[in-house]
């Protein structure tokens, strides 16, 4: 596992408009929540501090809880939101619903982020990247940031 110190951020925003607006991150699974799920993994691979972007529903006593101003500018808006709190050269970015946290965070922080690269990845099985399940470089997440406008607002990933 990765020794380097490693911050996580959670993004648990969103209008939930594909679930007709069930909160994602509130559901649960075998009795715990997505959310709860999330923070417990990267809790346990020692991430610190833990940024969780959303609204007061989302409020967790192991993180940072961080909204994204105005609301729902969408994941690049979510993750500039907290990136003024992070330190650590490592940064996990998490969507906050995702069920299997606890297998996917260790895999993540055993990955080794290539020196040519910026980060690294999961990718679903059809071979998509899945951007919101990565672990990255924080100076490239910030350097790709500061040059868009409206602060990310409704950029894409």
């Amino acid at each position: 596992m990765v020794t380097e110190p490693t911050a996580a951020i959670i993004l648990a925003g969103g209008r939930a408009t594909r679930l007709g607006g069930v909160d994602k991150p509130s559901i649960m699974v075998g009795g715990v929540s997505l959310l709860e799920r999330v923070v417990a993994a990267v809790a346990g691979a020692g991430c610190a501090p833990i940024v969780i972007v959303g609204g007061d529903a989302h409020a967790h006593p192991d993180a940072i809880l961080v909204q994204e101003s105005p609301p729902f500018g969408g994941p690049v808006a979510a993750i500039a939101a907290a990136l003024p709190h992070v330190t650590p050269h490592a940064v996990l970015l998490l969507a906050a619903d995702l069920p299997w946290a606890d297998a996917l965070v260790p895999a993540l922080m055993d990955a080794r982020i290539p020196a040519d690269a910026d980060g690294v990845c999961a990718v679903d099985d059809t071979g998509r990247q899945q951007w919101l399940a990565g672990r990255y470089r924080t100076e490239a997440i910030r350097s790709a940031i500061g040059v868009l406008r409206n602060g990310g607002r409704d950029a894409s990933m």
